[in-house]
């Protein structure tokens, strides 16, 4: 399923402020064609190392990170499924790592639970 750039406003903010030939990131500048997945790894660890960004960051460690950040905003597994493309929730739980964002949520869950109980027993 693509991913529909107006359901990320800060996306759609980005791209709307950002010069109309600016360059995009799928597109190598010096062949015009798409980055060779090496090479790509290679620029960005580059770019990451001046950055200051430590070496056990890889790119695809973005992917997890997108997908724990809207896990910790209430996405379900079928959300993080279609938003990003997975075929299994299987994929989603791989990727969604636990959190204390979510470790919150999930006690702030029980608490209200026992307190319905709790009043339903009055």
């Amino acid at each position: 399923m693509p991913t529909i750039a107006s359901n990320y406003p800060e996306l759609v903010a980005a791209l709307e402020a950002a010069s109309k030939d600016a360059v995009q990131v799928v597109v190598c500048e010096t062949t015009k064609e798409p980055w060779r997945p090496d090479y790509f790894r290679q620029v960005f660890r580059e770019v990451a190392d001046a950055a200051g960004i430590p070496k056990t960051l890889q790119f695809r460690d973005l992917r997890a990170t997108a997908a724990t950040e809207a896990a910790d905003g209430g996405a379900d597994m079928l959300q993080l499924r279609t938003v990003h493309g997975w075929t299994t929730t299987q994929m989603a739980a791989r990727y969604a790592r636990p959190s204390q964002v979510q470790a919150k949520a999930a006690a702030a869950t029980r608490h209200r639970g026992r307190r319905r109980e709790q009043d339903r027993d009055v």
